[in-house]
């Protein structure tokens, strides 16, 4: 009887199917070891800014710097400043016609010796700057004031000379008392003076004891 052979054919692949779903995450494994420490760093220098030059607003160098330009009296210390008054009831006779540097007795107040009682008419300035002066005058005319002329003047003395640098006149309405103030600013050198002088026209007058003469340092 003759074999019958059978042919077996492979069939075509079919198509891929889809991609599934990420299954969930595993659980965290445990922690690594800590690792080891890193060696010692070695130690800064012993650096110093000693001798090394300021800037900015400072001049100078460290450890001690300065301000940078003159803010003046060492870099505030002590404000040179005094008011000096005459003591009550003193008065001072002022002569008709003739300009009088008014004494005082003596200072209400004085930070730095403005004041020297050995030269009344003083206020002295003790360092280089920029002063403000204010001068009171309270002149009473006894006799013959009506319509009197006079004025009051502040005044500077120093090395280069005497001036003045604020003023101002009056007239006497009647006989009787009235106050007179005057202000101004003044450049100083060290030992330079300041001084209120009055003149009137009265036949007799006086300038009473409220009166007063202040200095102040403002400034380089």
């Amino acid at each position: 009887m003759a074999k019958k052979t059978i042919e077996l054919f492979k069939g075509q692949a079919g198509e891929r199917g889809p991609v599934g779903q990420q299954g969930p995450a595993g659980e965290r494994g445990p922690a690594g070891q800590d690792g080891k420490d890193g060696k010692p760093g070695e130690d800064g220098t012993d650096a110093t800014i000693d001798g090394v030059a300021a800037g900015g607003a400072l001049g100078g160098t460290y450890p001690n710097p300065s301000i940078a330009g003159a803010v003046g009296t060492s870099q505030i210390g002590t404000v040179p400043a005094a008011r000096v008054v005459n003591s009550s009831p003193a008065s001072v006779s002022l002569p008709t016609n003739t300009p009088t540097a008014i004494p005082w007795t003596e200072a209400d107040y004085d930070t730095d010796g403005l004041f020297d009682s050995a030269h009344p008419t003083r206020l002295n300035a003790p360092v280089d700057g920029t002063y403000l002066v204010t001068g009171i005058a309270d002149v009473s005319a006894s006799a013959g004031g009506a319509n009197a002329q006079g004025f009051v003047e502040l005044r500077e003395e120093g090395n280069s000379g005497s001036s003045h640098f604020a003023v101002e006149s009056f007239v006497f309405p009647a006989n009787g008392a009235f106050a007179h103030t005057v202000t101004g600013m003044v450049r100083m050198h060290a030992g330079d003076r300041a001084e209120m002088w009055v003149s009137q026209g009265a036949a007799t007058a006086s300038l009473y004891f409220f009166s007063s003469l202040s200095l102040a340092w403002i400034g380089p």
